[in-house]
């Protein structure tokens, strides 16, 4: 498991730490799904949008726009592309329901 720190904090993820020491590097953000709650939401029109590339029994699913407007851990808006998505239970680490974000 890798550690990310945030605000002086260390979280334990499912992450190696050579890559979350890059992503740190590079600036990506970590963020909670509960300060972005209507992420969750595939009929918000602000994160989702129609795809017809992802059809399954005819139908067309709706999937993340490839750029977001989310609050990071640290509440700052972040404008840029989800990397990584954690929804529920995830092997080896407590944290649930987070995601990282590559800002533009």
């Amino acid at each position: 498991m890798g550690i990310w720190i945030i605000n002086g904090q260390a979280l334990e993820l499912n992450l190696v730490q050579p890559l979350a020491d890059r992503w740190h590097q590079e600036g990506l953000r970590f963020c909670w799904m509960k300060d972005n709650p209507t992420i969750l939401d595939v009929n918000n029109d602000e994160y989702y949008t129609s795809s017809e590339d992802v059809k399954e029994d005819s139908k067309t699913h709706r999937v993340l726009k490839e750029v977001v407007n989310v609050l990071d851990s640290c509440k700052k808006r972040i404008t840029g592309h989800i990397i990584h998505w954690v929804m529920g239970p995830c092997s080896a680490t407590p944290h649930r329901n987070w995601f990282i974000i590559r800002p533009k």
